[in-house]
């Protein structure tokens, strides 16, 4: 059935080991839609660490599913050098139950951010054509009015290594669609009950 409102999972982070001669690394966020859901939901905003503030490294920014549908995507807004990565979604399709992975560059940082967390907003039919009122402030009154929900992830040292996860290799562009394989979905659902963290919002 679909749901009235927006069930979502931000489940935990994986990202590739910076080694000595590296100059960037990559995250990939995994975002998993519970159920069904009938509101518009116009993009996904991913804001780095702070302070310094993580980069983006290039705009090599990918896409793929996992199981059920994919996030239906329109071109990405960002430029290398940015703090934040917007995720447009298609305005025109709705969200079905499934888990979409997004991956993309961050440049090598000299030292680990003070505020080392993650924040991803989900962003509704109030976002203006280039992103406007889809933002984060630092304190909950600066939110923009596009903001509907917004999960916290823990950060992480891109020097230590991920989880197995680290190894997939993900080549999908942001306008196509794949088949990851079998394990990865075994993991992803342990990943989701051990250390996922499920945000509702109901309309």
């Amino acid at each position: 059935p679909v749901q009235q409102g927006l069930r979502a999972s931000v489940l935990s982070f994986w990202w590739t080991q910076l080694l000595q001669y590296d100059t960037a690394f990559y995250v990939t966020v995994p975002i998993e839609i519970l159920d069904d859901v009938d509101i518009p939901l116009w993009g996904i905003l991913i804001d780095f660490p702070k302070e310094p503030d993580f980069q983006l490294d290039s705009t090599d920014i990918q896409a793929s599913r996992s199981f059920g549908e994919s996030l239906y995507l329109s071109p990405f807004q960002a430029q290398a050098g940015d703090s934040q990565l917007l995720v447009r979604l298609d305005k025109t399709r709705r969200l079905r139950t499934g888990l979409t992975l997004i991956r993309f560059p961050i440049t090598r940082p000299e030292q680990l951010p003070v505020f080392n967390f993650w924040r991803i907003a989900f962003c509704g039919d109030q976002m203006g054509e280039n992103g406007e009122g889809c933002t984060l402030g630092e304190p909950r009154t600066e939110r923009g009015p596009a903001v509907i929900s917004v999960f916290a992830n823990g950060g992480f040292d891109p020097l230590e290594p991920s989880s197995p996860l680290e190894d997939l290799k993900i080549t999908t562009g942001s306008g196509q669609r794949c088949e990851v394989s079998f394990w990865l979905l075994m993991w992803s659902c342990m990943w989701r009950c051990l250390q996922g963290t499920i945000g509702e919002l109901g309309m």
